[in-house]
């Protein structure tokens, strides 16, 4: 299930060591001198992003509703769009290195209806339009047991599920980057010939803290079974993973007890968040700014001062 798209690229841009090495092979058969390519060259083409495609998917009212991307190469070439949303979750990298054809998980189905796509090119950052938009239609297969009676309703209720799941997917994967930073002023401060015991009190506790909003997220982590942890009230997580996991696989209505669902972590989350705010804007820079001030060695995310005549 999903939308096709078909295109023809003629003759599909080159990268510049593409194109370095065919001035070079028209050199060598001219019998000509061939230039060593400078360092500034090479690290130009190390550093090069490979040209590659955009698909935009819009609505009839022109919003943006699917961004999909791909390399060029000559000739016929298709994409295929699942007809759903863009996941939301935290981005990963593969190597270190920024991939423009990486396009991450998907969400929920969108709306039947008229839909246009449009392509373009992305050349060493230079975007150009090739074609589009074009319109098609998604229609449903109306073979769902259970199928939604107000489909408006239900992908409303799933577009507020997708900002849920991109807010505490962040803030789950910023507290995990904080405590790792803690953990780091921790040793930090051990290793400085000035720490005072009461700072390092004072990052055990937001240690402590920490850990305590990540236990929040996930609860007790089960060594084979759910059914050998103790009873205790869901975490955070498994109550979005329970409304995430429906309706990514069903177009069935929204039940009450999603709804109850959403509503609870709507209620409990964002006293969370705001305290992990509150660990990142004022706790953490007080006491980085004692470490700077007894030249303890450098943690992530803490700029050295100069302080050299």
């Amino acid at each position: 299930m999903g939308a096709t798209f078909t295109y023809y690229i003629k003759e599909a841009p080159k990268t510049l060591r593409q194109e370095r090495r065919e001035k070079e092979k028209d050199l060598f058969k001219e019998k000509q001198l061939i230039p060593i390519p400078t360092m500034d060259e090479l690290r130009l083409e190390e550093a090069e992003v490979k040209p590659h495609l955009i698909f935009t998917i819009t609505d009839e009212a022109g919003n943006v509703i699917r961004k999909l991307s791909e390399g060029i190469s000559d000739g016929i070439g298709r994409l295929n769009w699942d007809l759903r949303f863009a996941n939301t979750r935290p981005v990963s990298i593969r190597d270190g290195k920024y991939d423009p054809t990486s396009m991450g998980g998907s969400f929920m189905y969108v709306l039947p209806g008229k839909y246009f796509v449009s392509i373009s090119q992305v050349v060493r950052g230079e975007i150009t339009h090739l074609a589009g938009p074009e319109s098609f239609h998604v229609v449903p297969l109306n073979n769902a047991t259970l199928p939604a009676e107000n489909r408006e309703e239900l992908v409303a209720f799933q577009k507020n599920v997708n900002e849920l799941n991109r807010i505490i997917g962040g803030t789950e994967s910023f507290t995990e980057d904080l405590l790792d930073r803690v953990r780091h002023i921790k040793q930090a401060a051990q290793r400085a010939l000035n720490t005072t015991p009461e700072l390092m009190v004072m990052i055990e506790n937001v240690e402590k803290q920490l850990e305590n909003i990540l236990w929040k997220f996930n609860g007790q982590e089960p060594r084979a079974s759910q059914e050998e942890n103790w009873p205790a009230p869901p975490s955070i997580n498994d109550r979005l993973g329970a409304i995430v996991w429906v309706h990514w696989r069903s177009t069935s209505g929204v039940t009450q007890s999603q709804r109850d669902a959403f509503d609870i972590l709507k209620e409990e989350f964002p006293p969370m968040l705001a305290e992990v705010k509150t660990i990142y804007e004022t706790t953490l820079p007080g006491i980085e700014q004692e470490l700077e001030t007894i030249n303890a060695p450098w943690t992530p995310g803490r700029i050295p001062v100069w302080t050299l005549d």
